[in-house]
């Protein structure tokens, strides 16, 4: 059972060599075009893949400096207003759950009467420094935690306080730890 073709006396019949030859090279010439074109395609994705990632790290960093800057004036805020007189509420006030669940409003003031008896009030603020950064999602809340370091001196005593403040979903900054060490 064979094919059968019409023929006219200029042509002549197809065979199968002439099909894979003509089906090369026509196919040959449209793969070229089509790779080329695939090939646009796909560097053109790499580069916007490219383009998206370095556009979220670099707001993803400016958006860390602004956090640290803002725990930073928080801090060089919280710290004078609370060693001027060993003033308990106003750590209270600022405190994280966390803090309180650790110690009680009650341990917090009586461990300041006992700091401003041991080292006085303050007399001079040298301001504080970052000494970490951490930055997680969980449950969908973004936290932001920030290690500070001051340096205080007190009436009868140098120290250095060192302070951790939380932000969940960059709202107010909390006091989650409050460190005093004498020099």
């Amino acid at each position: 059972m064979g094919r059968f073709f019409v023929l006219n006396k200029f042509e002549h019949p197809p065979t199968f060599g002439a099909v894979v030859r003509l089906g090369r090279f026509g196919i040959l010439k449209y793969m070229k075009t089509i790779l080329k074109v695939l090939g646009v395609v796909v560097g053109l994705f790499i580069l916007s893949l490219i383009f998206i990632t370095s556009a979220k790290v670099s707001s993803t960093t400016k958006d860390a400096s602004e956090t640290k800057v803002s725990a930073q004036a928080y801090v060089d805020t919280l710290i004078p207003e609370i060693t001027t007189n060993w003033d308990s509420q106003k750590l209270i006030n600022s405190a994280d759950q966390e803090l309180l669940t650790i110690s009680s409003p009650e341990n917090i003031t009586n461990s300041f009467k006992d700091i401003k008896t041991q080292l006085g009030d303050l007399k001079n603020y040298e301001g504080s420094s970052i000494e970490s950064y951490n930055f997680t999602t969980l449950d969908g809340k973004k936290n932001n935690s920030v290690t500070l370091t001051s340096n205080v001196v007190l009436e009868k005593a140098s120290a250095t306080i060192d302070i951790v403040v939380t932000s969940t979903n960059g709202n107010d900054w909390k006091v989650n730890q409050f460190n005093i060490v004498k020099k």
